[in-house]
């Protein structure tokens, strides 16, 4: 006998939801983490543009560097654990229970009024926003059908690219009117709406039904493991040099304790990482791919320091490289409906990553007298990266990922970006400090590293990256 359509709810539904399914359950499942992926993005992109303001009010400019590193290692550091636990337990589970800290951070920002306090308040920011960042994707996945969640993860893409401009714009103009710190504030009204709609309107799915067992080795080696080196990277070359003993004792700590996380990891019934999964060659060439991804978007920040510095670019007309970002939020669900129908994923990831060559080329055209217009136009096919790589690459391992291991495998992608982006970081550093003509003169030889960076990401998706079946 047919059940009645009009009786299923979304407590009842059978997941992942096929395409007979009631469309109002999917609009309430799909506008769920559409909205979420709104409010977790509009804190972080608001740390990384206004923390400057924040920090002043909070009386801790002279700690702004540091607040940063604190909050960025933080996120980096405790993602594949955040990640995991939402394969144990459940993204609707995860994402009930990391909103709430999310909430209080964002509170405590709003509060602080020196650095300890506002650095815990980032420190939460960054550990929540990174590890709820993968579980919007996981929720989709876990959700809907293949073909479904393939397009739905390019709407939410346009959702984070929407977040991303006007979410600064939106929290400057309450920052001019009441301040940054409670314009902060203010943004927990969005948490609290999120945390109510993935309450009520998203599915309780568990992806591993047997009974839970925390890895506590594992969380306790895994950030043994990964935070002395993401610091030594992070502080190499600026606050103490890449000769400093304490630098190779950073990485030395990383390689004994890594050592020691392997072996753990092989022992117990759930581990956090599950080192097979890296037998599937998809997996590292994922992960590679978005390392690699952050050559051109840490070449970025010396790109604005460029027009700043040689082109005399004021702070409005900085603010205007950005007008093109809004490509992203249309090419996003067009590649994405493209890739549903298709599954053509290695022809779009070397597509981003033939834009990963062309941009720095493309940087290489600055020259003195470069308007702003032109400046903006040449900051296209960066832009276009992402819109080419971050969706389809969370749905390529929504393909190939055994569902058990979903959320750590993406929270894994995120790991890598952020790894990424802290090793380009410092090899940009060190070309500039040992540049004498400063960045005028290094700007060209990062732009040649970022190229054949690029050329090495390109190789990687033609050699190692396969269409699924």
């Amino acid at each position: 006998m047919t059940q009645n359509t009009n009786s299923i709810t979304v407590r009842t539904a059978q997941y992942p939801l096929g395409k007979d399914a009631p469309a109002r359950i999917k609009w309430m499942v799909a506008l769920t983490p559409m909205f979420f992926m709104l409010a977790i993005s509009f804190p972080g992109f608001v740390r990384n543009q206004l923390s400057t303001i924040i920090c002043e009010e909070a009386n801790s400019a002279a700690y702004y560097s540091l607040i940063l590193l604190i909050s960025n290692l933080a996120g980096s550091v405790m993602s594949p654990i955040v990640g995991k636990l939402g394969d144990l337990y459940g993204r609707k589970r995860l994402s009930l229970f990391m909103l709430v800290p999310f909430a209080f951070s964002l509170i405590l920002c709003g509060i602080a009024a020196g650095p300890v306090v506002l650095a815990i308040s980032y420190a939460l920011i960054g550990i929540c926003y990174s590890g709820l960042d993968s579980a919007v994707s996981g929720m989709i996945i876990d959700a809907f059908d293949k073909e479904t969640s393939t397009r739905l993860l390019g709407f939410s893409s346009s959702f984070n690219t929407v977040a991303g401009i006007l979410g600064p714009i939106l929290v400057g103009l309450l920052a001019d009117n009441v301040g940054a710190q409670r314009a902060v504030m203010l943004i927990t009204i969005l948490v609290v709406i999120a945390w109510l709609l993935i309450l009520f309107c998203y599915p309780d799915i568990r992806n591993i039904k047997q009974d839970t067992v925390i890895d506590v080795k594992g969380v306790i080696l895994l950030p043994l493991t990964t935070a002395p080196f993401c610091i030594a990277f992070a502080i190499g070359g600026e606050q103490l040099p890449w000769t400093s003993p304490i630098i190779w004792m950073m990485f030395a700590a990383s390689i004994i304790f890594g050592f020691l996380f392997y072996r753990v990891e092989g022992n117990v019934s759930q581990p956090i990482v599950n080192f097979k999964m890296f037998s599937n060659k998809a997996v590292l060439a994922g992960i590679l791919f978005m390392f690699l991804w952050r050559s051109v978007t840490s070449l970025l920040l010396y790109f604005n320091l460029y027009c700043r510095e040689v082109l005399g670019f004021n702070a409005t007309e900085l603010g205007s490289l950005q007008i093109f970002m809004w490509l992203n939020a249309i090419a996003a669900p067009v590649i994405m409906y493209y890739l549903s129908k298709t599954k053509h994923y290695k022809l779009i990831l070397a597509i981003s990553a033939a834009f990963s060559v062309m941009a720095p080329f493309a940087f290489l055209m600055l020259k003195p007298g470069t308007s702003v217009f032109m400046a903006c136009v040449l900051r296209i096919p960066q832009i276009l990266i992402a819109g080419f790589a971050m969706a389809p690459l969370n749905a390529y391992f929504g393909e190939v990922m055994d569902a058990k291991q979903r959320g750590i495998a993406l929270s894994l992608i995120g790991f890598s970006t952020a790894t990424g982006t802290s090793v380009f970081n410092a090899i940009y550093a060190a070309v500039l400090n040992a540049t004498p003509g400063g960045i005028a003169d290094a700007f060209s030889t990062m732009c040649y590293i970022a190229v054949a960076i690029g050329i090495i990401r390109l190789l990687t998706v033609l050699l190692q990256i396969r269409d699924p079946k």
